[in-house]
């Protein structure tokens, strides 16, 4: 739908090789032709091991997605959780 938002990484296999906590973040809006919206994306802090002071904030779009109704609590909710399911159950 959108490929020049994302990288060609494969997510299982980052998130393995991630040495650190990550932060989930998400952000819904309605488009100018009223469809909504919802981006989640997750943010670490990457350093290179023989540097670990030289660390750089770093983020990866885990999911772009239209929401079918309003932007409510549970329907975000659901939203999350089918992009996060689809994510983890890959790293298992």
């Amino acid at each position: 739908m959108f490929p020049s938002l994302f990288e060609n990484i494969y997510l299982p296999d980052f998130f393995k090789n991630v040495p650190c906590r990550i932060l989930i973040t998400f952000n819904a809006w309605t488009s100018k032709a009223y469809a909504p919206y919802l981006a989640i994306t997750t943010h670490y802090i990457d350093a290179p091991s023989d540097q670990l002071l030289d660390w750089e904030l770093k983020s990866k779009l885990l999911g772009f997605k239209e929401l079918q109704g309003s932007h409510t609590g549970a329907n975000i909710a659901g939203k999350m959780v089918e992009v996060l399911d689809s994510v983890t159950s890959e790293i298992k």
